[in-house]
């Protein structure tokens, strides 16, 4: 590439613009450059928690955050940007909100790419007409434009993977490795996930250009090159080490399991048109890229090489299947890809504007290629419009040669696509979300400033799902948690054991709820929410739009111990109702049962057919019932006075799960909804069991909705237990007492008085790494309750000091700074030639 002049950085300014003016057309001055769907709800709230607990702890390498999901492994959370150098260039700026500054960075992400992918095609003599065009189908392409508003992490990678093209060519020209070292790394600290697919990239682009280079291949000289190329991304990954190796067991531990099964036909179906085109979840391209990859295949190996990897790649799902971890099929994993195809994209105009096009093969074989597409009945009108313009603008092109006649329509068409795309989000309203986050943080921190303890509080006002939010308030303890790697054993506990409904299509979501036996065993004391008040809970607050503060003195406190134990095999035996009661009166441990409990459960003698009426029903054979639901339908029925005004259990499970081609099945029994989603969804929720707790005062009638489609259940279940029965539990054991100025990041430390031998528990979900001191001598710990950390304990006043260390953590270390030591002394060895 020659210097660069002013028409280089005119042409440069074009994409920017254009993506500033989608920018504003999509949201104007009522919305936020953010979707309602994952970006608050995950990718801004998480790293405000990073930022969060390094102002209280000061620790650039925390190991765990008591603070969500009742307390985790960071590494849990580190797809959201744990140690990402842009995440932590928002320490810096404590006073911007955590959404503003994953707008503006996410903005200038894009602008960097922009800049660095158009200097990339001049630097490989392409002309500035064909890099602003092959520039402007980058930012255009669906899966950079709309992820910068839902996914950002599917794209903040980019700059460096970018970078690491030139990092390629500078080790490959001038056996110089420090480049693509160091934007490995920011890659891969960026974006772990993703980072898989950009090394590939690299090494893809790699390969083609030792082709490039050599007139004659051997196998010596390849893999001599291929070692030495090699090198610098091992050194890179080796400097990660901190992320990669604790992030990789937490992989291994809370994975969760997938209901989708793959079978050797998935792996090796035909090649799916959306995996190329429009996708906002795969490459996202305009028709553009069929005859472009038609034209790849040429006579030289290296653009054979290229044609071919990069087929089989996007169009073989095994390879999707692999890059994704091997836990579903799924495009996002080929967006790193995406300079690659740009770059043949780039190719293909400059072949079309230096007139190399063979229009006779060309043409025929797009056509048939885009029957193909057609057939395949993927966004058919979309791409009718979009292939028809194309072929005229090829033929107008080839008919006059004139490159304006081509550049200046196929921009507007691929921005327009860019825009009907994504215009189907739904961004997130700038003022109902500034309010009502405001609002929320309120009342959090008018319950922390009044009360000094370590409890936590369940947040009823999410906010498009948001149960992450932690309202940049550290001592803001909740046991909601939505991540795609979570604790295993407290997603089990919170929907298999406790009976949470899940009123979401992912169980990911552990989000709040009315079940009034999980809010008290999870120490959730206080209660934001618009709902009616729950047994056990009084008004404490309420402010003018509603919104009201409840809070429960008698929840179950954070740490406790108790004589009162069962062993497992008892309380497997147990209903899930009475359960639910035992989990507030015993301690569930790996060991022979000593307590006194009975339960207070009265079953009923309610039936599903008194709910809805035996006219909207059929009994089948196997006593299981049926029933079609045409557009939703509501019912509601009144409670026998002898059940009204006490807590419910309502239990059945959902015999017919409905295929994608039909609706979720959902229902809702007053505030309470839960959701089977349909067979196929990658993340089927596996909600086959549907419960309900019901715990609202003054509880006389039951509002039941379903949504359309057809049901098939059974074992219905409805039983009461008395509000009282459960009012007193806590002063049934002894608390322990923690101490707020030591209890923070990875540390919990307080007293207990423990008046009979017994367990002691926390209700922190059971993980290795755990190191638990009592009265100064370290103690083995074991999984109690089904799913927290506890211990046996004896009578008598005890210290108890806790520290988490994410399993390998110092190994993690030794690699990263190993990986820093090789690089600087590689380095050095480039820098004075002898190396």
């Amino acid at each position: 590439m020659k210097k660069t002049n002013k028409k280089d950085i005119f042409y440069c300014l074009i994409p920017i613009i254009l993506f500033c003016v989608l920018i504003y057309l999509l949201t104007g001055k009522t919305l936020i450059f953010g979707s309602q769907l994952d970006w608050n709800s995950q990718h801004v709230v998480i790293p405000e928690l990073f930022r969060t607990l390094f102002y209280e702890t000061k620790d650039l390498l925390p190991d765990f955050a008591l603070n969500i999901g009742s307390g985790q492994n960071i590494y849990n959370l580190s797809y959201y940007g744990f140690l990402s150098p842009i995440i932590i260039m928002s320490y810096l700026l404590p006073k911007v909100s955590m959404s503003a500054y994953i707008i503006v960075s996410t903005i200038i992400t894009v602008i960097i790419s922009i800049i660095l992918l158009y200097i990339f095609l001049r630097k490989h003599k392409f002309n500035s007409e064909i890099s602003l065009l092959s520039t402007i189908i980058f930012v255009t392409s669906s899966c950079i434009s709309f992820h910068s508003h839902r996914h950002i992490m599917f794209i903040n990678y980019m700059p460096f993977l970018l970078l690491g093209l030139f990092g390629v060519d500078k080790k490959l020209d001038k056996n110089k490795g420090w480049l693509l070292t160091l934007s490995t790394f920011l890659m891969i600290m960026t974006s772990y996930y993703f980072s898989i697919g950009g090394i590939l990239t690299l090494i893809i682009y790699g390969i083609y250009k030792y082709l490039r280079s050599m007139k004659k291949v051997t196998f010596k000289s390849f893999m001599k090159t291929g070692i030495s190329f090699l090198l610098p991304i091992i050194i890179a990954i080796f400097m990660s080490g901190i992320l990669i190796v604790p992030t990789f067991m937490t992989l291994i531990n809370n994975r969760a399991d997938s209901n989708i099964t793959i079978t050797l036909k998935d792996l090796f179906t035909i090649i799916k048109p959306r995996q190329f085109l429009y996708y906002h979840y795969g490459l996202g391209l305009t028709a553009i890229i069929i005859p472009a990859m038609i034209s790849i295949f040429k006579k030289k190996k290296e653009y054979i090489f290229l044609g071919i990897t990069l087929t089989l790649i996007a169009g073989v799902p095994i390879f999707n299947y692999i890059l994704n971890g091997t836990m579903y099929i799924d495009s996002k994993s080929l967006i790193p890809l995406l300079p690659l195809y740009i770059f043949i994209i780039a190719k293909f105009l400059n072949n079309l504007f230096e007139n190399k096009l063979n229009f006779k093969i060309l043409v025929p074989l797009t056509i048939l290629l885009s029957i193909f597409v057609c057939l395949s009945k993927y966004k058919t009108l979309y791409f009718i419009a979009d292939i028809t313009v194309l072929l005229i603008l090829l033929i107008v092109y080839k008919l006059f040669n004139k490159k304006h006649l081509f550049i200046i329509p196929f921009t507007l068409l691929a921005f327009f696509i860019c825009f009907f795309i994504n215009k189907i989000d739904n961004y997130t309203l700038k003022d109902t979300y500034m309010s009502q986050t405001e609002q929320v943080s309120n009342k959090i921190d008018l319950i922390t400033d009044n009360d000094l303890g370590i409890y936590r509080i369940s947040n009823n006002m999410e906010i498009a799902e948001t149960p992450n939010n932690n309202y940049r308030n550290p001592r803001y303890y909740y046991s909601t948690i939505y991540s795609s790697l979570s604790n295993q054993a407290y997603n089990k506990f919170y929907y298999d054991v406790i009976n949470n409904n899940i009123p979401n299509r992912n169980r990911a979501l552990t989000v709040t709820n009315e079940n009034i036996f999980s809010l008290m065993f999870l120490s959730n004391k206080y209660i934001v929410s618009r709902a009616k008040e729950l047994h056990g809970y009084e008004l404490v607050y309420e402010d003018e739009q509603g919104i009201k503060i409840y809070k429960n003195e008698n929840v179950l406190p954070i740490g406790y111990a108790t004589s009162n134990v069962m062993s497992y095999e008892d309380f497997e035996k147990l209903p899930s109702d009475i359960a639910s009661e035992a989990l507030l009166n015993v301690i569930v441990a790996d060991t022979k049962s000593n307590n006194d409990f009975v339960h207070s459960i009265k079953n009923t003698n309610i039936e599903f057919v008194d709910l809805i009426g035996k006219e909207n029903v059929k009994v089948e054979d196997n006593n299981s019932i049926t029933f079609q639901v045409e557009s939703q339908s509501k019912f509601q029925y009144k409670l026998p006075k002898e059940y009204q005004n006490k807590i419910l259990f309502i239990s059945f499970d959902m015999n017919k799960n409905n295929s994608c081609e039909e609706n979720d099945q959902v229902i809702q029994i007053n505030n309470v909804r839960n959701k089977l989603t349909c067979s196929s969804w990658k993340y089927h929720n596996g909600n086959k069991q549907f419960n309900y707790v019901l715990a609202q005062k003054d509880l006389t009638k039951l509002n039941i909705t379903f949504n359309e489609g057809k049901y098939n259940i059974s074992n219905f279940k409805l039983s009461a237990i008395d509000p009282a029965s459960i009012e007193s539990v806590s002063t049934k054991l002894d608390e322990f007492d923690i101490d707020e100025k030591n209890t923070k990041g990875d540390y919990i430390s307080g007293m207990i008085d423990v008046t009979e031998n017994g367990y002691f528990t926390l209700s922190i979900p059971y993980d290795k790494g755990f190191d638990i001191k009592v009265d100064g001598e370290k103690i083995d710990y074991e999984k109690v309750n089904t799913g927290f950390i506890g211990f046996k304990i004896e009578e008598g006043n005890h210290d108890i000091y806790i520290e988490y260390k994410a399993p390998y953590k110092k190994v993690s270390l030794v690699l990263s700074i190993s990986g820093f030591i090789l690089f600087i002394f590689v380095t050095f060895l480039e820098y004075k030639r002898k190396f």
